[in-house]
């Protein structure tokens, strides 16, 4: 799935306040990372847009 940008940060923000540590920790490389380094960590933990992205349990009355 392709994040938009507005819903890239939004996952952020929401990891950030849902998530364990090492998702937190995720979630700083991702907002450092480089477009490339980006898409390559969501290719290797594609479980982090599954569980915090826009169509996830946390943001799901938000698309309602």
């Amino acid at each position: 799935m392709e994040l938009t940008s507005e819903q890239f940060h939004r996952m952020l923000g929401t990891v950030r306040r849902n998530g364990g540590s090492f998702a937190v920790k995720l979630a700083d490389c991702l907002s450092a990372a480089d477009p490339i380094n980006r898409q390559r960590l969501l290719e290797c933990f594609p479980e982090l847009v599954e569980r915090y992205g826009p169509e996830s349990v946390f943001n799901r009355e938000l698309v309602a």
